[in-house]
């Protein structure tokens, strides 16, 4: 499912129906499939890698607040320490710095595969971009090292070392060795309490209010928040404009006409999963990122929604795990696993026999992702009147 994943020590997140992951934990699975057992004996072999550094120079002592009792709360508590101060433009800015100053690289940690096993990486630092991310719009991407390669991988990919609170040691909770795992549960409160969206348009939205200069485009947001609810777009989504005539038309009208379409803000995620709902013909074959492998995808994950707001991460497509180029047969889960792989189709992209509207729709979500896509917080959206009357009760505001 796409709804917000809470992961587990004894589980990849999420558990359930669906096994969702990036194109680069698809891709370290493929290296280490690859890989001699030499290899692979070797780099387990290797001493691990503690963080140093003591997290001490985060905003707001923002890690100083996480503790064992109350992992969510307290990690709720230092998200907001981090980034209340920020302005919508500032937000992921303040991400980025906050995670500069925690965190100090290299480091090792364990991430999570398709094939729900785990594997030990080095950590090497971070990027700003999409590439290798989980959730769209997250502007984050850690830098791993399996190997002799190097790759992203996104804040979900990591092993929750905060899992079980009641198995956490308290110098353990206080050292250095722990920040790592306290910076991963900040990014995760920040993203699970935020919605995909057009920057651009609801960017405008928010400084007209702020500076009260016009409502025009919060009443015509609206407008399209009352219709979304009334029609009922999750279940019933609008078609997207001018489709038919998508071949014919550049990546930037088509971008445009999918934004411009019925859906609101809130929903820009529902609007790219309709997209590819309409003109997708599973199966068909891409390319996993990273130099990775061709893999068949076999149909499209169901989108997930809390009432009317997205809880989508992004839109994923189920794979077969083995790679159509080798004809390897298909690697086996671990035990107890019945869920199926999923990869994000940020993590993918064309292969010469990808259908002609595939391409087009990779494009135009790397287009889309590269200049107008990003993730806002759930509060600017109560704070500019934009979400259902109804669902501004719940503890939203980081």
């Amino acid at each position: 499912m796409m709804a917000t994943v809470v992961s587990d020590q004894g589980a990849a997140p999420p558990n359930d129906e669906y096994l969702l992951c990036s194109g680069g934990q698809f891709r370290l699975m493929e290296i280490r499939d690859a890989a001699t057992a030499k290899a692979k004996k070797k780099w387990d072999a290797a001493p691990t890698i503690p963080h140093e550094g003591e997290g001490g120079d985060c905003p707001g002592d923002a890690l100083m607040d996480i503790s064992k009792n109350n992992v969510t709360m307290t990690a709720r508590l230092a998200a907001r320490d981090w980034l209340s101060d920020c302005e919508l433009s500032q937000e992921h800015p303040g991400l980025h710095y906050g995670i500069e100053e925690c965190l100090e690289f290299p480091f090792t940690a364990d991430v999570w595969l398709p094939d729900d096993t785990t594997l030990k990486v080095k950590v090497v630092g971070f990027i700003e971009g999409e590439d290798g991310s989980e959730r769209p719009g997250t502007g984050i991407g850690f830098k791993v090292k399996y190997l002799d390669q190097e790759l992203l991988v996104p804040t979900d990919a990591f092993v929750n070392e905060l899992a079980n609170p009641s198995q956490l040691d308290d110098d353990w909770m206080k050292s250095a060795e722990s920040v790592p795992a306290k910076v991963f549960a900040i990014l995760r409160v920040f993203y699970s309490g935020s919605i995909l969206t057009n920057i651009r348009e609801f960017g405008d939205i928010w400084c007209d209010m702020r500076y009260d200069v016009s409502y025009e485009g919060q009443k015509k947001e609206k407008r399209k928040v009352y219709q979304a609810m009334k029609k009922d777009y999750v279940t019933n989504p609008p078609k997207i404009k001018k489709i038919k005539s998508f071949p014919k038309l550049d990546t930037f009208e088509r971008v445009w006409n999918v934004l411009g379409s019925p859906f609101p803000l809130m929903q820009t995620s529902l609007a790219f999963h309709t997209y590819l709902a309409t003109v997708a013909k599973f199966p068909f074959d891409v390319k996993v990122k990273y130099g990775g492998g061709v893999v068949t995808a076999t149909g499209l994950v169901p989108y997930k929604a809390n009432k009317y707001f997205q809880e989508s991460r992004g839109v994923y497509m189920t794979v077969d795990l083995h790679s159509d180029s080798s004809g390897e047969p298909p690697r086996k889960k671990a035990k107890n696993c019945t869920a199926q792989v999923a990869v994000s189709v940020h993590g993918v992209e064309a292969w010469y026999s990808t259908p002609d509207p595939i391409k087009r729709y990779l494009e135009d979500v790397d287009k889309f992702m590269e200049s107008l896509g990003i993730c806002a917080n759930k509060w600017r959206f109560v704070q500019c009147d934009l979400l259902p009357k109804n669902m501004y009760s719940g503890d939203w505001e980081i």
